[in-house]
């Protein structure tokens, strides 16, 4: 394991104390050396987790004492509290989430092509190869049009599935390309997961805040939701899953353990482990969902669930968020659950267009893949930078941001009193997007919250958008 992996461990294991209240305001920490002994890494690689947790705001460095949690009220973004949804609110999404008409218009013209988008889901267009690809497709057209013009009977090209399959290996994940399929999406690939272990009437755990497709759906199939709080920076909280667990009968938990959408959280490998247990110990099926498990700036894929836990994990991944939003590519992979998955699809499921599958297949064998994997990081990581300085220099101070390791996606804690739905009704005004927070939960949290999309192609009119939501921020706290 190499020394990067380390210390995030170091990092993960104290956030997880503080996060479950073993270390409580100003409690000491164990000593570099302790901690040493503890998790039998090396006091260098135990001080620069302890640093890193320094620089973020977590714990203070008290001259010849030792490391100390700082208050809450002196936290950094990593301290950000979140709304915790009771046990007992647990419903039907329709019953909850009533998003009213004037609201529902102003999303669909936040929308539009002349706005700065920072509110969208996915990132801009001129991030991914499209010329490139175009090539790739023109050669598949003229090398295979015999198979391209066939219909869709089966569970995906063999050719892309056996690519795809090599693109989980990143990830620690050795499927077979037969334990694959193809599916016009990740939503598609979600769905089917969710028609194979569940039934009207039951109830599925979700982040909270989470993914406003994820309450859509189960909205769709008639599924209860449980929400789990996450931690911004560490994802899931598995003490109140475990709570949850011990007193309702979960049908699956649907999880993105990698840069989640919204709050950009990453699970550490030790949290991720102690996941994959509590779900073969309630044997409870997880849905994961790892559409930006390649977008890690440092280059370094921690392991996905399903490489930890190959039979009671449901991955779930797809090309929209890293190569080809248009060509609509998601897949996956079922676990003990694949034949359940396999029924559901051949009842009446079908893959995208062939075109598309053969040009995936043909880049992503190319060298290309990998340059671009590289570039994309590189290009969101400076634009999380910017946005960040940008955000600090313009915003209240009052305001708490997360740092996300990889993704797209920025966590916004507003001032106190600052409904981030004014903050949109505003910005909407000025041909301005962002994504209220109150979308990311089916109880309406979270409205003192915003995401926004680092995804777009930084410019003055980007920069001077970020200005005008702080200025927007900044007259809505006076009031």
């Amino acid at each position: 394991m190499n020394k990067e992996l380390k210390y995030k461990q170091v990092y993960g294991r104290i956030m997880e104390l503080v996060e479950n209240g073993t270390f409580h305001n100003n409690t000491k920490v164990p000593s570099v050396r302790d901690m040493s002994r503890q998790m039998n890494f090396s006091m260098m690689t135990v001080l620069e987790g302890y640093n890193r947790l320094v620089d973020d705001g977590i714990l203070e460095n008290r001259e010849k004492s030792g490391f100390y949690v700082l208050p809450a009220e002196y936290r950094s973004e990593y301290g950000m509290s979140l709304p915790r949804p009771r046990f007992e609110q647990i419903d039907v999404y329709s019953s909850n989430m009533e998003i009213g008409e004037d609201f529902k218009n102003l999303l669909e013209t936040s929308r539009r092509p002349d706005f700065i988008r920072l509110g969208s889901g996915s990132p801009s267009p001129e991030f991914f190869p499209g010329k490139e690809l175009a090539l790739h497709m023109s050669r598949a057209a003229r090398n295979n049009f015999n198979e391209i013009n066939l219909g869709n009977f089966n569970h995906g090209h063999a050719g892309l599935r056996k690519e795809l399959s090599g693109l989980m290996m990143s990830g620690g994940t050795d499927v077979s390309h037969e334990d694959i399929i193809v599916t016009s999406g990740a939503t598609q690939a979600l769905l089917l997961a969710l028609k194979a272990v569940t039934k009207p009437g039951d109830t599925v755990a979700v982040e909270s805040p989470g993914y406003y497709g994820y309450f859509s759906l189960l909205e769709f199939l008639n599924i209860k939701i449980m929400e789990i709080p996450i931690c911004p920076q560490s994802g899931l909280s598995l003490k109140d899953l475990e709570t949850v667990l011990n007193k309702k009968k979960i049908a699956a938990l649907i999880t993105s353990p990698s840069f989640q959408n919204p709050t950009g959280a990453t699970m550490t490998l030790e949290k991720r482990g102690k996941l994959c247990a509590l779900a073969s110990k309630f044997n409870l099926p997880v849905i994961e969902d790892d559409v930006f498990g390649e977008l890690s700036f440092s280059g370094t894929r921690l392991p996905s669930l399903k490489s930890i836990c190959q039979s009671n994990v449901i991955y779930i991944s797809s090309l929209g968020k890293i190569l080809a939003p248009g060509y609509r590519i998601g897949w996956i992979s079922g676990g003990k659950y694949h034949k359940d998955i396999e029924r559901c699809f051949d009842k009446g499921f079908f893959v995208q267009n062939q075109p598309c599958q053969y040009a995936a297949e043909s880049f992503l064998k190319s060298e290309s893949m990998n340059r671009h994997l590289k570039t994309l990081r590189r290009k969101y990581a400076e634009n999380i930078r910017m946005f960040r300085n940008t955000i600090c220099e313009n915003f209240p101070s009052e305001i708490l941001l997360s740092s996300p390791e990889g993704g797209v996606f920025l966590w916004m804690k507003l001032p106190d009193g600052v409904d981030s739905r004014d903050i949109a009704a505003a910005a909407a005004a000025r041909k301005i997007s962002i994504a209220p927070g109150v979308l990311f939960s089916s109880r309406g949290l979270y409205s003192g919250y915003v995401r926004l999309n680092a995804g777009v192609v930084w410019s003055s009119k980007v920069k001077d958008a970020i200005v005008v939501l702080g200025n927007i921020t900044g007259d809505l706290q006076k009031k």
